[in-house]
């Protein structure tokens, strides 16, 4: 299972304002239990891929994550708890 993501749309479309008087933070939920077991690992790390490569401390089959997070147009902020892993960056 993978997480396709559009890059090419708009960027009107990729941050979509508030209604006129405001309106809902949009909120985007990864809660790996909603997911096969075999799936959840290869889900989360392509989602946090762009941040950093993800490397289990256990079999990935027994990998949970959750991420909550919140799109404030120029600052996303995100809450998450996840197994035990490993993050390597080199750039």
């Amino acid at each position: 299972m993978s997480l396709n993501v559009d890059r090419s749309l708009p960027p009107d479309a990729a941050h979509p304002s508030p209604p006129p008087g405001g309106g809902p933070v949009p909120c985007a939920l990864l809660e790996s239990a909603m997911l096969p077991v075999g799936d959840r690992f290869d889900v989360w790390r392509e989602s946090v891929l762009p941040l950093f490569e993800s490397i289990p401390d256990e079999a990935p089959d027994n990998f949970h994550a959750r991420v909550e997070s919140y799109d404030l147009r120029h600052l996303v902020m995100a809450m998450s708890a996840f197994s035990p892993l490993r993050f390597h960056r080199d750039r």
